[in-house]
């Protein structure tokens, strides 16, 4: 989208795993305070940069949604089969009455 070329679902991938990494990091993977060019530089170049404190599998699911071609994103059937989804146990999120606070 950022290109301006055409785009289909993966897109939607691609949104998961930015969203993935701001709520475990509190801003996004991309921004860069120089301005925007340089925010858009690092998109185009995919220049992910994992905090150390994410667990593996955390850093593995983001890095699995954040690739440049679309068909080589981990496709939304398998997401929920991810070990950082399913040690989570989604259900139990959707369920809980309250905030519950998720490892990163």
């Amino acid at each position: 989208m950022v290109e301006g070329k055409p785009h289909g679902g993966a897109v939607d991938l691609w949104a998961m795993g930015v969203l993935t990494y701001e709520f475990l990091e509190g801003v996004p993977p991309f921004e860069e305070l120089s301005g925007a060019s340089m925010t858009y530089k690092r998109i185009a170049a995919v220049d992910l940069h994992m905090p150390e404190r994410f667990s593996e599998e955390a850093k593995d699911l983001v890095r699995s949604l954040l690739r440049y071609n679309p068909a080589d994103r981990l496709p939304l059937s398998k997401v929920l089969r991810h070990p950082w989804i399913s040690r989570h146990d989604p259900t139990a999120y959707a369920r809980a009455s309250r905030y519950v606070r998720m490892e990163p």
